[in-house]
């Protein structure tokens, strides 16, 4: 990223800003805005990134959109959205324009893409966007796992990421801990995955959580669905330990240069 922050034509604007936690932040940058680090899979973490911010403009009547705002469901849409992932194995929730726009440009702004290709992420763990997200997130395990006490969750991705570990290119269901997953695809093609009936029906397990079709893949090239951009999918890991409560076989495409937005609770 080159630290530019995305401006409307107002004279006057308020940032909204995502924050690490006090034991993990960065110093400011010359223009104020507050560094976050892109972490590379296991190598350290990369050059300080600013996160861009999304303008708002001061003369806005009421709370101004925020990134992620469309995650805060009510306990009325978790359930139906529960009831939806148990009947589908995922369920959906709509991009807004706000978060659209923030993913897009700090994807798009993000130096390190230029040289590393997989591995490099841009981290908002400990962001208010992360811990508004978690909170609903702790709902939907909570009501999956249909138990009378609260689930608490920890966050162990809220990120954009470029996939690659190639054992996300085999058909799989993700592992425990992890309870929820949610993917939205920033750039190229869309997570693959099929139905519970599916997989039950014509997968069989090749030991962990990789699975493959039982007649290879020609068997199942009709039965292939793919995330539409625009959304946010998400399903259950093995983390939750109800055997009602479908896990959902998927994988990434293999294509270079994807990006995508990924959190995992567990």
């Amino acid at each position: 990223m080159d630290g530019c922050i995305a401006r409307t034509d107002a004279p006057t604007e308020l940032y909204a800003l995502a924050v690490q936690p006090s034991s993990s932040r960065q110093p400011e940058n010359s223009r104020g805005g507050i560094q976050q680090q892109a972490s590379s899979s296991g190598r350290g973490p990369l050059a300080g990134l600013p996160i861009r911010r999304s303008a708002i403009r001061s003369d806005t009547v009421g709370p101004s959109p925020q990134p992620f705002d469309e995650l805060s469901l009510s306990d009325e849409q978790v359930k139906a959205k529960t009831s939806e992932l148990l009947r589908e194995g995922y369920f959906t929730v709509a991009v807004s324009e706000t978060t659209a726009s923030f993913l897009k440009s700090n994807n798009d702004d993000n130096a390190n893409w230029d040289t590393q290709h997989f591995g490099s992420t841009i981290s908002f763990i400990g962001s208010p966007f992360e811990q508004n997200a978690t909170s609903t997130a702790e709902k939907v395990v909570t009501t999956l796992s249909s138990l009378d006490r609260h689930v608490a969750l920890v966050p162990q991705e809220f990120e954009i990421r470029r996939p690659f570990d190639k054992g996300a290119y085999r058909w799989h269901r993700d592992k425990q801990p992890k309870k929820l997953v949610c993917l939205a695809t920033i750039e190229g093609g869309g997570t693959e995955f099929v139905s519970p009936d599916i997989a039950d029906e014509k997968f069989v397990s090749e030991g962990g959580i990789v699975m493959r079709p039982r007649d290879g893949d020609a068997s199942i090239s009709d039965d292939i669905q793919r995330a539409k951009s625009g959304q946010f999918y998400f399903f259950a890991g093995r983390g939750v330990d109800q055997a009602t409560v479908p896990k959902l076989v998927h994988r990434a495409p293999g294509e270079v240069g994807r990006a995508i937005f990924m959190a995992r609770w567990k």
